[in-house]
């Protein structure tokens, strides 16, 4: 529906569902930044994505080992 705010004179058309997207959007490419960051820091210190992605893939290996 059109909501009219006349004090401000704007008015709204979707019932802000239009900012939600695009505050999502904003969540999904700052995501998207933290992983490239990620990346990228482990072609210079590979040594330091054991400590960031540990929690991820301690089950995997433990997994592996067992077959």
């Amino acid at each position: 529906m059109l909501d009219v705010d006349y004090q401000s004179g704007t008015c709204n058309i979707d019932g802000g569902e239009a900012r939600k997207r695009y505050a999502m959007g904003g969540l999904g490419f700052l995501a998207a930044a933290v992983l490239i960051a990620l990346i990228h820091l482990n072609a210079l210190s590979p040594g330091l994505m054991p400590v960031v992605f540990f929690p991820l893939y301690t089950d995997f290996y433990e997994s592996y080992r067992d077959i």
